[in-house]
Formats: structure tokens, C-alpha cells, sequence
């Protein structure tokens, strides 16, 4: 087993940075529908909103609730591995703009 050590903001009225995890077996990688399972289990029944940039939408609130995924580390029994950093892929993005 692996173990997906995921960061994310929830974005409503308020922003707050949180984390969870995810274990995968070996070989896997976390999908989107992983994402979904582990939002449903901390209470937040969501839909996905952008799949490439990992942003959900909360359904069960009547004002606009976002979760967006910022950070993915899968961390098996011999290494770390980053697989995806969205803050970082932000901040290149407005470096090549400029």
C-alpha cells in the first residue's frame, strides 16, 4: 500500500488549507473519483469541476464552495514522490506571462 498525502483549499466564504490521505495500492495512481471518495468521507459531497485542475464543487451548500487540490504526495515504502503542485504550476504560469 502507498500512502496519497493530498493538500487542498476549501474555498467559500472563508479559504482554509487542509490535507488528507488516500491509500493506493501499489502501482496506482489517485483519480479523480479517489478525490470524490475521500471528500464524501470528510463531509463534503462534491462534484468535479475542472478534472485537469483538480477543483471540486461542494453540491450540498447553497452558496458557492470549492475544494481545489494543490498538492499531491505519494509516499510508498522505499520513496517520496511529488506528483503535482498546483501553486507552483500557478506561480511558472504568471513567470512565463510576464
Amino acid at each position: 500500500m502507498k500512502e496519497c498525502l493530498f493538500y487542498f483549499k476549501a474555498k467559500g466564504q472563508d479559504v482554509h488549507a487542509l490535507r488528507a490521505v488516500i491509500m493506493l495500492e501499489e502501482n496506482k495512481e489517485p483519480t479523480v473519483v479517489d478525490f470524490i471518495h475521500c471528500f464524501d468521507q470528510l463531509g463534503y459531497n462534491t462534484v468535479p469541476e475542472n478534472k485537469q485542475r483538480l477543483t471540486f464543487r461542494r453540491v450540498d451548500t447553497p452558496t458557492p464552495y470549492t475544494l481545489e487540490v494543490t498538492k499531491i504526495k505519494i509516499k510508498g515504502e522505499t520513496e517520496d514522490t511529488m506528483h503535482f503542485d498546483g501553486e507552483l504550476r500557478e506561480l511558472l504560469k504568471e513567470l512565463i506571462q510576464v
